[in-house]
């Protein structure tokens, strides 16, 4: 079960925001992007849960105060979900890169050439695939696949976006930002994340349902070719790092 259907078979109204570049990150109180669970898009005013992709420039209160620009005025909690970044490697590579071959992979997580990270020469920026409506696309090396976690709560995370080449990230800076949140959760164990949210939203604990998320065709980390574990290993110590420290902070 995903968490969008888990929240809207609490009864909740769910409003979700992915943004897919730079000038779409600001919120202009649009319908929710995804229709989970209702036959209209829930509005922004009649959210009770808020749920997408927002980069660094939304930490330290500023997301409430966006909201309050669009007219949201009800109180809010702000989480974060985690995922392993070994697992969260492993599913970019195949949901971004659907069958890739081992080889041209291998290319995309090698460290830029310069450039930046979409526009890198080598297979992996010639190498293509059709979306559902049948057009090409070119994603190049995706910046999540070297400590993406890590550049997603600093702000090198709209840099990376929009394609810059890679940095190291800055791990204290990312810690600033998970601590400044009201709670941080683990996908690989949701249940004290859901078993918060219930208590937040005053509903009966249930029974929790396994979380599956996992890209098609994707068979875990574990099974994954040995040069490319040890490439993702290499490539993402300081997401590790991060984790690790994360899981010791606010998991219980």
């Amino acid at each position: 079960m995903s968490l969008h259907q888990w929240f809207v078979d609490r009864g909740l109204k769910l409003w979700t925001h992915y943004p897919s570049s730079r000038t779409d990150q600001a919120f202009l109180a649009p319908p929710s992007d995804r229709p989970v669970g209702f036959p209209e898009r829930v509005m922004l005013e009649d959210a009770d849960v808020i749920m997408g992709h927002f980069g660094p420039n939304y930490t330290d209160g500023q997301l409430l105060e966006e909201l309050r620009v669009a007219g949201f005025q009800r109180k809010c909690q702000e989480w974060t979900v985690l995922r392993e970044p070994l697992d969260l490697v492993t599913s970019l590579r195949y949901y971004t890169y659907p069958g890739m071959d081992d080889d041209t992979f291998i290319d995309c997580i090698s460290p830029s050439r310069g450039g930046g990270h979409r526009s890198s020469a080598g297979p992996c920026k010639d190498w293509t695939r059709e979306d559902i409506h049948g057009h090409e696309l070119r994603p190049g090396r995706h910046f999540g696949l070297h400590n993406g976690m890590c550049i997603q709560f600093t702000d090198l995370y709209m840099r990376a976006f929009d394609g810059a080449d890679w940095h190291p990230c800055d791990l204290e800076s990312a810690k600033n930002t998970l601590l400044g949140f009201d709670g941080v959760g683990f996908l690989d164990d949701m249940i004290p994340t859901l078993n918060a949210w219930e208590a937040l939203f005053g509903l009966t604990r249930t029974a929790k349902p396994k979380h599956s998320h996992r890209t098609r065709g994707n068979t875990g980390f574990d099974l994954l070719r040995d040069d490319i574990k040890h490439a993702i290993v290499q490539h993402n110590a300081d997401d590790i790092i991060l984790y690790h420290w994360a899981v010791r902070q606010f998991h219980s």
